[in-house]
């Protein structure tokens, strides 16, 4: 339990760095979050697996709460905010490790 903790943590907080780092806008009506995963190998894989790391990713670029903050995206990560289509699964690449990132599109 306390490793899920640990892992959720790790993946809100390098979210909310990394959205501070590129200077994402904060106070948007709407965004989509894509989610990309490119694994180290082809084994088959379920997408339904990723949302597991998707969802504290989202929750880290909304507004969060006072004992979790986000980066302000958007003021939730509920539907009428965000929008989180199906993570998509890319073919492994020989010589490349694996790698997961986020596509984060609005409109001004």
């Amino acid at each position: 339990m306390f490793a899920h903790a640990r892992k959720v943590a790790e993946v809100r907080g390098t979210v909310h760095r990394l959205a501070q780092a590129a200077a994402l806008p904060r106070g948007l009506g709407h965004v989509v979050v894509q989610m990309h995963y490119r694994p180290r190998d082809n084994r088959r894989r379920d997408t339904d697996n990723l949302i597991a790391t998707l969802k504290p990713a989202c929750d880290a670029l909304a507004a969060g709460t006072t004992r979790h903050p986000g980066y302000g995206m958007v003021p939730d990560d509920i539907p009428a905010h965000m929008a989180k289509p199906e993570p998509i699964i890319h073919q492994a690449e020989r010589g490349k490790g694996g790698a997961l990132w986020l596509e984060i599109t609005w409109e001004v």
